[in-house]
């Protein structure tokens, strides 16, 4: 759970490649509403760096306000609203190629796993997650050994970045090894909270 200007709010994953719902809860009701910014779940499941972080949980934030007409939107922030109509930013075309580029790697991806989740051999909404995240190396985003097929639930769990919870994937080992071998450094990093577990 994220929160910004007192609004709290979270991300999930919808059962489609780049797709992503924002949920809040208004007087009891609670909303959710659709976005395509993969930016924004890269960056609102990363807090490594400060100023995209933030940027993220306001998209999040601008984006449930939508639902909230009565709601914390203050009178400033309406007018604000009328006068000028911001459009969300389109993704370049460079953007749309790498995204292409990254349906089709998963679909072979898919026929080489036998459509089953690498993570817990389910067969259930399957969708590509990057052993190292593409906010982290965006030069491996599409790169087929950085890519997984895991169901949500998996995906999540990888996304995490606690590495207890990463661990309960059937291919840990095997995306700990790609890790090691591609960025050190994170590596370090994900065995430094083994480290200071048993300290």
């Amino acid at each position: 759970m994220a929160k910004f200007r007192r609004v709290e709010f979270y991300m999930t994953k919808g059962n489609g490649y780049g797709q992503y719902y924002i949920h809040s809860t208004y007087k009891g009701k609670e909303l959710k509403i659709h976005t395509t910014n993969s930016e924004a779940w890269d960056w609102y499941n990363d807090d490594s760096n400060k100023t995209k972080h933030l940027d993220a949980k306001r998209y999040c934030y601008r984006r449930i306000c939508i639902l909230q007409p009565n709601g914390v939107e203050n009178n400033r922030q309406k007018r604000e609203t009328t006068m000028k109509r911001t459009k969300l930013a389109p993704v370049s075309k460079k953007q749309a190629a790498i995204n292409r580029k990254i349906s089709k790697i998963f679909q072979e991806i898919l026929l080489d796993s036998n459509g089953e989740c690498t993570g817990c051999r389910g067969i259930r909404n399957l969708t590509p997650s990057h052993i190292i995240r593409r906010s982290k190396r965006k030069d491996l985003e599409a790169v087929k050994e950085n890519i997984k097929p895991h169901c949500i639930f998996c995906h999540d769990k990888w996304d995490s970045g606690n590495i207890f919870v990463m661990s309960e994937l059937l291919d840990f080992e095997s995306n700990m090894r790609y890790i090691f071998e591609v960025d050190r450094l994170y590596y370090n990093r994900l065995k430094e909270q083994l480290t200071e577990a048993t300290l």
